[in-house]
């Protein structure tokens, strides 16, 4: 704890994202951070290439499982899921009811149906015009293999769609890896089939036994019936951390969210509390300044004194599409860094209505807290300056 606190004052941005935190780049499966990078044509493809590397490594008898939103123009991953089936990769994938949506492909069979038709039963979507166990959509973005490359039970959770709207080349996104991660990859597994069982059930939630641990993370799957877990954390973050020599410092909470509405009020005003007892509170989202409930987000966070910059689609195609929360101080007994991140937006649907996962990253492979909080924070920093058109290393 005296290291980590110590860090506290240290650490801050200077951390590079040169640094080996993503997967693609090993031979063996590696537990990691990845960010797309908008700016330039390598670090657009970051995410999508880490999750075709993993694919690509699935050796035949081995499982893959896949949940996702829009899954209509990515394909280079269909590819991957297609050429696996045929070396005998147990190949099953769930999609949003979306998905089979051609327009959003230009016209051309999507890459779900591509695979679909690779693996016959073994792909499904939600049913029109809901989730599979929520009422609005599959909003999930998550992949599960038995083994890939040497390593066993991965997961990949991250905030992309695999379509060009959800960021494939354009969107700031993150993901996460994790590898030989049993706890994770089991807690995934049962909602996996709990999807694929597509039984509705608006308290998923508390039927999977709330937040599920594996080793360094917790998840929590969705939707959830009553409470707000992100409102009931903000509302245990304390505005002050002591150092070990006494020094007093504000705690910071920074949130980077692709869509917030008002109608997740309990979140807004946790938020506006905090900012009022003195935290440090930063937004970085997106918001269509054409429509009114948009601006309405806009002009609650701003009348709470909350540092907002956000990307607007009429003016840059390079959104922020995450979905992570960040906070490097105290909540409740515990003074730290912590990190949430997964696919949920803080949307009222996205806690009661849709399939949506939630993982709270405290230790990711050899990366500490600290460590993931600072390349997070790395993120938020350069995709904020980007919106200005400044370029920063961290």
């Amino acid at each position: 704890m005296r290291r980590i606190l110590a860090a506290f004052v240290t650490l801050g941005c200077v951390v590079s994202l040169a640094a080996p935190v993503e997967a693609a780049a090993a031979k063996k499966i590696k537990s990691g951070i990845v960010f797309n990078d908008p700016r330039t044509r390598a670090g657009a493809t970051k995410v999508e290439n880490a999750i075709v590397s993993v694919i690509k490594g699935a050796p035949g008898g081995s499982k893959i499982r896949m949940s996702m939103y829009q899954f209509t123009d990515a394909y280079i991953v269909a590819n991957a899921l297609i050429a696996a089936k045929k070396r005998g990769v147990d190949v099953r994938i769930i999609a949003d009811h979306t998905s089979l949506d051609r327009w959003r492909a230009g016209g051309k069979t999507t890459a779900y149906e591509k695979v679909a038709a690779a693996v016959g039963g073994k792909a499904k979507t939600c049913p029109a015009g809901r989730g599979c166990v929520g009422k609005q959509m599959n909003h999930n973005k998550f992949f599960l293999f038995s083994r890939s490359r040497g390593s066993k039970n991965v997961v990949i959770q991250t905030s992309q769609n695999l379509m060009q709207t959800g960021g494939l080349t354009t969107d700031w996104n993150d993901a996460v890896v994790l590898a030989d991660n049993p706890g994770a990859y089991n807690a995934y597994n049962r909602y996996f089939n709990a999807l694929w069982a597509g039984k509705s059930n608006l308290n998923i939630w508390k039927t999977l036994g709330g937040p599920a641990n594996g080793a360094g993370v917790t998840v929590q799957f969705f939707p959830k019936a009553s409470g707000d877990p992100v409102a009931g954390m903000l509302n245990k973050v304390s505005c002050t951390w002591v150092d070990y020599g006494g020094g007093k410092h504000p705690t910071e909470v920074r949130m980077a969210m692709s869509d917030i509405n008002v109608q997740r009020e309990w979140v807004l005003s946790a938020l506006t509390k905090l900012k009022k007892k003195g935290c440090v509170v930063e937004v970085l989202t997106t918001i269509d300044t054409r429509k009114a409930p948009e601006q309405a987000v806009l002009n609650v966070l701003r009348a709470g004194g909350i540092t907002t910059d956000y990307a607007d689609p009429n003016r840059t195609q390079n959104l922020m599409h995450s979905k992570y929360i960040l906070v490097k101080g105290r909540v409740g007994k515990r003074t730290g860094f912590f990190i949430w991140t997964g696919s949920a937006n803080m949307t009222f649907g996205a806690l009661r209505s849709s399939d949506e996962t939630m993982i709270q990253l405290k230790r990711v492979g050899t990366l500490k807290s600290a460590k993931i909080h600072a390349l997070y924070l790395c993120n938020f920093r350069k995709a904020r300056a980007f919106l200005y058109g400044q370029r920063i290393s961290c």
